[in-house]
């Protein structure tokens, strides 16, 4: 029985390494035929770069081919190092193998150890290769980023002919004047026949696809403008609303006019009326419209050119109307060349050179008029109030930008048409870019405080849910405000980067190295880790604060545990939530512990003198907690302060003194220092009372009425009776000591306060005196000192007699 046990364990066992083999081989050739395949695109991408005729768009391609490469070599290398741990897990669950000399280990484990071996071995190839292949892709791709930086620059800083040369508008000008006429051929053509007779059938459809569209549109217009838009029952809008009817009025003006476009366009298409080449310029109209729409949507919405109570920009009406005006301008002036770019496509060299130079004026143009104007650039004129720290920047971006436009058309009538072109067109874009981002952060900004604002309905119940403070809710809006605007800013980073000619392929290499993983120095930075990590901590944080708030709020409240149990309970939680999550924010970080154990040793003998009192007051936080000498609420005293214990933090006990101050006292001092704790096993405490009566009174009566004063107040204990005891004879008094106990040792001061009341008020009733100190002051040589006096008054007298006389 025993022997088929034995031949069944080794059959599973062998069953179940030959299918972890098969798997493992059968990855392993799957991997194999993916590099064969890497490695042959790689051949084939060199081959291509070492192309000097290559052009742009099979650059882009190769750059796509290139990053899909990358990514999916990457995917593979990190599920290869993923089953690595678990291989080294199990072979060093297994042990060394045995010594020369040693018993021999079992079949099956050193068949398991061997093939443990074999698949690490196979791994640790395939990942060297991919690798390789990773290497030799990067190296390519800053290659090929490197020739289009080149191209760029090149076809940049080219010169060519001048657009002002004669032979350029001798060409130009008639090439042109054939396309207007062989445009009216075309659309006198399209006009005429079947076209004609479709448009007329069909003017029923487009007018009823009209009247829909406006039937839509409309009625939401207008609730909208009367919920959300410039109402004229505020008189002064706040920045809220001023946010929010911009956002309305932009939505209403770029959702009207859209909608009918979109409607028109439909309509002729849906009837193929047109070629595909002829769509194609109807696509491109439709995307100039749209950009028309919107840049005059997004200019009425933040300018607000007729209705200067709603304005978001501090600009007076006359300056938002020429501001509007001019960014009208230059929306119409990019449709139409984005118009001709698809018309005249095709066209002459020196066609082409004309329009990017009318184009490039009319920008430069406009852009001048808006320099010109010095008091759109005052921030004191349009604030109507001094503002000094940022005037020096507005004049050098001023300055900046006046140098920049006038280099527009100086350079283009040097030759350098591009240059030229690319100076207008990304001077526009930026400046577009900056007013965006300006908005969207501030309009964030603004939804976060209205979100925490204490004043309002919404920020008093998150605030309560949050059981925030009025410095935690500014703290927890400030990270907020920052954590929203980096991410604006980093995406306007990355979009000024675009426009200013970085690829699209570049931009998702960078982010994919810096979210997933770069190396400097050996060592691995990756954002996502960080994030990752960062969120773990800080939720494994949050669930420790929610167990201590179930803790403090829904347990405690329903047990008798002592207040001083519960908070070292509660600081337990919290110190063992802090380690855990410390603990898995450095294992997903994947930092070596045992690096960090190297340096801590060898830096324990310089940095432990620094932290032995840091240690010191640690390690008797934890004691005070476990040994609970003092707790929270205690009334204790240490050395000649005294209080009640409001914290028990790991550094230091926090104190309250009886002034309302807070006394932060090492725990290292609590522990090797005497500590008087009032409240320690319980809340009883004494009142001694001391009292002096004049000599000659009755010490009976005295301590009589004593005792019934004693026994007369409530907050006396009447199972410790009071007690009165006769301390002695003093120098002008009979000297006696009330005692008393009482239940609640913080009522100590009100008791003694309350006694010395009543037994004032009973030694007055029965007529006992409460002498005050006295002393009789006797003079030797009293005739000596008589005789002195007598003779200082005569002297006296005989000069007030001179005098006289």
């Amino acid at each position: 029985m025993k022997t088929s046990l034995i031949r069944v364990y080794l059959f599973v066992l062998l069953s179940v390494c030959s299918g972890l083999l098969y798997a493992a081989a059968e990855q392993a050739a799957a991997i194999a035929q993916s590099l064969k395949q890497w490695n042959a695109e790689l051949e084939q991408a060199a081959q291509t770069l070492a192309n000097k005729d290559i052009d742009d768009g099979e650059l882009k391609q190769l750059s796509e081919q290139l990053n899909g490469l990358r990514t999916d070599a990457l995917a593979v290398s990190d599920d290869l190092a993923a089953q690595i741990t678990p291989l080294q897990t199990e072979l060093a669950a297994l042990g060394p193998p045995p010594a020369k000399g040693a018993p021999k280990e079992p079949a099956s484990l050193a068949a398991k150890r061997t093939s443990l071996n074999e698949q690490l071995a196979a791994i640790d190839g395939q990942t060297k290769e991919l690798g390789l292949v990773i290497s030799r892709t990067d190296d390519m791709l800053d290659q090929l980023s490197e020739l289009r930086i080149r191209r760029f620059t090149q076809k940049i800083f080219t010169r060519g002919v001048s657009p002002l040369a004669p032979q350029i508008w001798q060409k130009g000008l008639p090439e042109l004047q054939e396309k207007f006429a062989s445009l009216n051929q075309q659309g006198t053509a399209w006009l005429a026949g079947e076209t004609r007779e479709t448009l007329t059938a069909e003017l029923i459809h487009l007018t009823a696809t009209l009247f829909v569209a406006l039937a839509i549109v409309w009625p939401l217009s207008g609730w909208l403008s009367r919920k959300f838009g410039c109402t004229s029952a505020v008189q002064i809008p706040t920045y809220v609303e001023l946010l929010r009817a911009a956002l309305t009025v932009g939505f209403i003006r770029l959702l009207l006019p859209t909608s009918v476009t979109i409607a028109v366009y439909l309509v002729l298409a849906h009837d193929m009326l047109w070629t595909d080449a002829e769509q194609g310029v109807a696509l491109c109209v439709l995307k100039a419209l749209f950009m028309i729409i919107l840049v005059s949507a997004t200019s009425v919405a933040i300018l607000a050119p007729s209705n200067g109570r709603w304005r978001l920009m501090p600009l007076n009406d006359n300056d938002a109307r020429y501001v509007h005006k001019i960014i009208l301008g230059l929306a119409w002036v990019f449709a139409c060349d984005l118009v001709l770019d698809n018309w005249l496509s095709g066209v002459s060299m020196e066609l082409t050179l004309l329009r990017k130079f009318w184009v490039g004026l009319l920008i430069a143009g406009l852009l001048l008029a808006l320099l010109i104007r010095p008091q759109l650039w005052r921030m004191d004129i349009q604030h109507r109030r001094k503002i000094s720290d940022k005037a020096g920047i507005w004049r050098a971006i001023r300055a900046l930008m006046g140098i920049l436009v006038l280099m527009i058309p100086v350079s283009a009538i040097a030759g350098y048409v591009a240059l030229s072109r690319l100076l207008g067109t990304q001077i526009v874009l930026t400046g577009s870019l900056y007013i965006l981002t300006s908005v969207v952060v501030a309009l964030c900004n603004e939804l976060i405080e209205e979100a925490l604002n204490k004043e309002t309905e919404l920020g008093k119940k998150i605030r309560h849910h949050l059981e925030l403070t009025e410095d935690g809710g500014e703290l927890l809006l400030f990270w907020l405000k920052a954590a929203v605007n980096t991410v604006i800013y980093v995406g306007a980073i990355l979009a000024l980067l675009v426009i200013w000619g970085a690829g699209g392929e570049d931009i998702s290499v960078w982010l994919y190295s810096v979210f997933f993983g770069f190396n400097i120095g050996g060592v691995t930075v990756s954002l996502s880790t960080l994030l990752i990590a960062i969120t773990l901590f800080s939720a494994v944080l949050l669930l420790t604060r929610l167990c201590q708030r179930f803790l403090q709020q829904t347990f405690f409240p329903r047990t008798r545990i002592d207040l001083g149990i519960q908070h070292s309970i509660r600081a337990s939680v919290g110190y063992i939530g802090f380690i855990i999550a410390a603990g898995l924010a450095v294992s997903t970080l994947g930092i070596d512990l045992s690096k960090l154990a190297i340096i801590a040793g060898a830096l324990s003998v310089g940095i432990g003198f620094g932290l032995q009192n840091v240690v010191n007051n640690f390690v008797s936080g934890l004691i005070l907690l476990i040994e609970r000498p003092l707790k929270v609420g205690d009334w204790v005293v240490v050395n000649d302060k005294q209080g009640y214990v409001k914290n028990i933090n790991v550094r230091a006990t926090e104190i309250q003194t009886f002034d309302r101050a807070a006394v932060f006292i090492p725990n290292s001092t609590l522990i090797s220092n005497p500590l008087l704790n009032w409240t320690h096993a319980d809340k009883t405490g004494r009142v001694v009372l001391p009292v002096g009566v004049a000599y000659g009174s009755d010490t009976r009566k005295v301590e009589k009425i004593l005792l019934e004063v004693a026994d007369a107040h409530p907050a006396v204990m009447t199972v410790l009776a009071p007690s009165v005891l006769f301390k002695g004879f003093g120098d002008s008094s009979l000297n006696f000591e009330l005692r008393a106990f009482v239940q609640d040792v913080d009522k100590v001061m009100k008791v003694s306060s309350d006694l010395c009341y009543e037994i004032d008020a009973a030694f007055k009733r029965e007529n006992i005196e409460m002498p005050f100190p006295q002393q009789d002051v006797h003079w030797k040589d009293m005739a000596r000192l008589e005789t002195l006096v007598a003779k200082i008054l005569q002297d006296k007298q005989v000069g007030q007699n001179d005098i006289q006389r």
